[in-house]
């Protein structure tokens, strides 16, 4: 009898433990909601925010005059709510905390995300506890120093709801006005959270140099076209040495383009873009740095070789925000001291409804 008694007493126990784990479990999984499908707003789980360089505002002195002092400044805050392909997250009651540091204190913004967490480039002003000079506000300014995260995400997503009508969808054209490199694409946009997805894209005419050496499309002459393909080819970094001069002609860079103009959304900032160019033998490389002006508008990642036996380099990057940046590729020869310096100069700006 006693033995029955211990034995109920440590299942008892037993299964007090495992309940009270279960709950444990369960709290990690739930949210203040009771809504097992809301999951904490994280900074894995926010969308990606894009936050300005400062530009600052005048104060006004007693007399109404602008004072060297300034009393605030402006900046532009943009959001992309985490999305894919197939689906997007809803946000609720989501907010993020963005600390901004000037002249070594600490400065609060809350951002509002709204219910799909994207947001337009919106403007938000910092108000300093004590005035400080413009030069000091650009020159002391740190980039964001921390985050705090408040509210809550759904778990798994919904599906993009592409069910406008064909009428609906829009036909874009790209390089409008140029005859040669003009190009249309059919965007279908999710009805809820605005991500789009492209196709039917036509590829651009090119050119048609007709006998007399003019393009019969775009008019340019044969000297013109070559002139505007000479301008984007590789800037060469000025030679410092016998070695580096070699360089130059050492990797025979081809195709690559030294100005970029980029058009989106603010749903697909964030995104990947990729800049390409052929050289004669990839295993000269030595290594590749790819640095950025403006990592607000342009971030670098690493060069990529997706396609060897032909000679394809890859510089990703992805496009953060509206602006100008450039994009500085250094290629280190190996076997050899000297190196080639290619730019890309960007200008994102946003496309056009």
């Amino acid at each position: 009898m006693l033995k029955k008694i211990i034995r109920r007493a440590i299942a008892f126990v037993l299964t007090a433990l495992t309940l009270f784990s279960c709950v444990s479990c369960n709290i990690d999984d739930t949210t203040s909601l009771g809504n097992p499908n809301y999951i904490q707003l994280s900074e894995k789980t926010a969308p990606k925010l894009t936050v300005s360089e400062p530009k600052c505002d005048p104060a006004i002195d007693k007399y109404g005059n602008n004072s060297e002092l300034y009393s605030q400044c402006r900046v532009n805050i943009s959001a992309n709510g985490r999305k894919g392909d197939n689906l997007h997250w809803t946000y609720l009651d989501a907010f993020v905390t963005v600390s901004m540091m000037f002249g070594g204190k600490s400065y609060d913004i809350e951002v509002d995300l709204g219910e799909m967490g994207i947001i337009d480039n919106r403007e938000y002003t910092v108000k300093f506890k004590t005035p400080i000079s413009e030069s000091e506000i650009l020159s002391g300014y740190e980039e964001v120093s921390a985050r705090k995260y408040s509210g809550y995400v759904l778990k798994d997503g919904e599906v993009h709801d592409f069910s406008q009508k064909s009428a609906d969808r829009e036909i874009l054209t790209a390089n409008k006005g140029d005859p040669c490199n003009e190009y249309t694409y059919t965007e279908d946009t999710c009805q809820k959270c605005r991500y789009y997805k492209i196709w039917g894209e036509t590829p651009p005419a090119g050119h048609d140099i007709g006998a007399n050496g003019i393009c019969t499309r775009c008019g340019k002459t044969s000297a013109e076209i070559n002139a505007d393909s000479t301008e984007t080819t590789a800037e060469s970094k000025e030679p410092s040495s016998e070695a580096e001069t070699e360089g130059k002609l050492y990797l025979d860079i081809k195709h690559w383009a030294g100005n970029s103009s980029v058009a989106c959304k603010p749903s697909s900032l964030g995104e990947e873009d990729v800049a390409r160019f052929y050289v004669n033998d990839v295993s000269l490389i030595n290594y590749i740095v790819i640095e950025s002006s403006n990592e607000l508008v342009a971030k670098p990642k690493t060069a990529r070789y997706p396609e060897d036996e032909n000679g394809l380099v890859e510089i990703p990057y992805t496009i953060e925000s509206y602006g100008e940046a450039v994009i500085t590729v250094y290629i280190n020869h190996k076997g050899e001291e000297g190196s080639t310096k290619l730019t890309l100069k960007l200008t994102v700006s946003e496309l056009a409804e």
